[in-house]
């Protein structure tokens, strides 16, 4: 989040904690994202507390679920995050203190923004991502776990597990992103089996699947550069 950029508008403190504490009174979601080895990745959490004394917030996964491994290789690595209210639009990063239990335990922001309606619509993206296959004339749509330029990875249930397996070479899959539609090859390179609320809204056993694009795709890379753009220097 790079203050050079002129798509925003600067509040002061009390105006950011005053929408934080907004978002903790009602209860919505904070969408909580970042970059891992160029790979994007979201999460839905909610505001549980607000501690002024020690400057900390702790966060809970909505919906009890969260994929825990990757928000450890976050706490481990830089030790920063970036979260997202969409309304009105706030965007923050706070350094990563501690998981406890089925808490996220963060510090007060140091770096925050109002964004514009460009932006907020451009992270609200995130959790709008779509991968359509093909498949003797049956269609199935699967939402995108985390993505980066090379390929992606979706997580299903074990019912629906079986739409894909190793190996799978897979010509015009259709990837929905930033309001397009891009006709993509790829190969599902590996799958994992997962455990009930180890990913998002999979409340059961299943698998997650890496996919791996044949080639580049402009659409894909201008999504991460801009993602990373937001991340500012």
């Amino acid at each position: 989040m790079s203050d050079s950029r002129s798509n925003h508008k600067k509040i002061d403190e009390n105006e950011m904690m005053e929408i934080i504490g907004s978002a903790m009174r009602s209860g919505i979601e904070v969408m909580a994202w970042d970059l891992i080895n160029d790979h994007l990745i979201n999460f839905k959490m909610k505001i549980k507390k607000i501690i002024r004394g020690s400057e900390e917030i702790l966060l809970v996964p909505a919906d009890k679920a969260m994929d825990w491994d990757s928000v450890k290789e976050l706490v481990r690595g830089s030790g920063l995050m970036n979260f997202f209210i969409s309304e009105p639009g706030l965007l923050f990063r706070s350094e990563l203190l501690a998981l406890e239990g089925d808490f996220l335990v963060i510090r007060f922001p140091k770096i925050w923004n109002l964004e514009d309606r460009r932006i907020v619509d451009r992270i609200s993206e995130l959790n709008s991502i779509v991968l359509e296959i093909r498949k003797k004339d049956n269609i199935r749509a699967f939402k995108v776990f985390d993505i980066s330029e090379g390929g992606l990875s979706v997580v299903l249930s074990g019912a629906d597990s079986y739409h894909l397996k190793e190996g799978d070479r897979i010509k015009g899959a259709i990837l929905k992103l930033m309001g397009t539609a891009v006709s993509l090859d790829i190969e599902v390179i590996n799958g994992q089996k997962v455990t009930p609320y180890q990913f998002e809204n999979i409340p059961y056993t299943g698998r997650r699947f890496g996919i791996q694009f044949s080639k580049r795709s402009e659409v894909v890379s201008k999504l991460i550069s801009d993602f990373k753009k937001q991340l500012g220097p």
